[in-house]
């Protein structure tokens, strides 16, 4: 998976990936995570996390936190502020 970071404001967002596991063969993946800012670390408030190639979009909460639920691994996440 890649990542990249809201610019112009650097930006470090960590993800955690927590695989949803399914009984079926459409099982999504859940990519949860949140965005920061790197000098003071505070929320990035409002973010967008758009997976790249599809119309997948979600925002952050008031925590800087994400959830997006795509159909498979690998994907490339990008960040707007």
């Amino acid at each position: 998976m890649s990542i990249h970071t809201c610019l112009p404001t650097r930006l470090l967002l960590l993800v955690a990936l927590f695989l949803s596991i399914g009984s079926t063969a459409n099982a999504n993946v859940v990519i949860a995570g949140y965005v920061k800012t790197t000098g003071t670390e505070e929320p990035l408030l409002p973010a967008t996390i758009r997976v790249t190639g599809s119309n997948v979009t979600t925002m952050s909460n008031r925590d800087g936190r994400f959830e997006v639920s795509v159909e498979k691994l690998p994907v490339e996440l990008v960040c707007s502020h």
